[in-house]
């Protein structure tokens, strides 16, 4: 890596986790997953293509260039220096496929991390992301606003689509709230199999039935519109699709054309919250896509993701939109 000093890095990673706003342990880390240094982000100087991640209490090192074995080892040695007995892996996505490598025999099994007081299962190494999106911080606590909010207001039961659901975090956010209904989509069954023990590890959280009322449909989103009209409508839809993938969602062709069918299967007054992480889209480029496909709906209102992923070139990262339907 461009930067050999790790003294240096030590310094940018001891001044991130003492300017962000989380409850800390007493070894003075982070108690939720959250990003200790954001190279990928332009925010580390001398390591631009070096993302260092804690899940607690696992480092996940994600590398986004070929760098030499000398030069590795010399970044383990420095973590593992200043978290000593965390398990530790390190990913290189400049490979395809990308090459993980357990740096602690505890690093290999399952986990379970917390935000806000909820829990999640971690499986380091199945496949590329762990199974949490951390910088999805603020969503999470947005959906649990806007549920609030809605029931307090309205006091009426509140129903939510999630669509691209992975994990689903952001089901377990929805039903922490109160949501009484939450049908969550996503191509992987695998993923939502993890969900769906998500759910369970969380039962203790959840009012009334409502974590009977969730459903989990592993089918493709375009050939299951009228089955997802029929569990509506709903008072939020969540769209928070994957990064441009060949076979799977092209951002330009397919995301419009998913706006454009979410209305019918809105409540009148609904919110959608719209998610774009592709650093190639600026916050114009996304609330742009958004009104020509939305024209009616109001109240666009923008969600800047937390302070650890923050990027910085403003728009290069995680991109929260919410937009409102119009009242009947």
């Amino acid at each position: 890596m461009p930067n050999t000093d790790m003294d240096a890095l030590e310094a940018l990673i001891t001044k991130n986790i003492k300017s962000l706003s989380l409850p800390l342990s007493t070894q003075g880390l982070p108690l939720c997953p959250s990003r200790l240094l954001n190279g990928r982000g332009g925010c580390a100087p001398g390591f631009d293509n070096v993302n260092i991640d804690l899940y607690p209490p696992l480092l996940f090192v994600t590398l986004y260039s070929k760098y030499s074995d000398p030069e590795v080892n010399s970044l383990v040695q420095k973590l593992m220096s200043m978290f000593e007995g965390f398990p530790l892996l390190v990913q290189d996505r400049s490979v395809r496929p990308a090459d993980t490598r357990f740096l602690s025999e505890d690093a290999h099994g399952e986990i379970i991390v917390e935000e806000a007081g909820l829990r999640y299962y971690l499986h380091p190494g199945r496949g590329q992301n762990p199974g949490f999106f951390p910088d999805m911080r603020r969503g999470r606590e947005l959906i649990r606003s806007i549920i609030q909010e809605n029931l307090e207001k309205s006091g009426c039961k509140q129903s939510v689509l999630n669509l691209f659901a992975y994990t689903c975090s952001l089901s377990v956010a929805s039903l922490s709230a109160g949501a009484s209904k939450v049908v969550n989509i996503d191509k992987n069954k695998r993923s939502l199999d993890i969900g769906r023990r998500n759910h369970r590890l969380n039962d203790g959280f959840f009012s009334g039935t409502s974590a009977g009322n969730t459903i989990y449909l592993p089918h493709d989103i375009f050939k299951s519109i009228g089955r997802l009209k029929r569990e509506g409508p709903y008072n939020l839809i969540i769209a928070d699709p994957p990064p441009t993938q060949k076979g799977s969602f092209m951002m330009l062709k397919d995301y419009p054309r998913l706006l454009r069918r979410l209305p019918e299967m809105l409540v009148d007054g609904g919110i959608l919250m719209l998610t774009q992480n592709g650093p190639s889209w600026s916050w114009n480029d996304f609330e742009k896509m958004i009104r020509e496909n939305l024209p009616e709906f109001t109240a666009l209102t923008k969600v800047q993701p937390p302070q650890d992923f923050a990027p910085a070139i403003d728009g290069r990262g995680l991109k929260i939109i919410t937009a409102r339907k119009p009242a009947g």
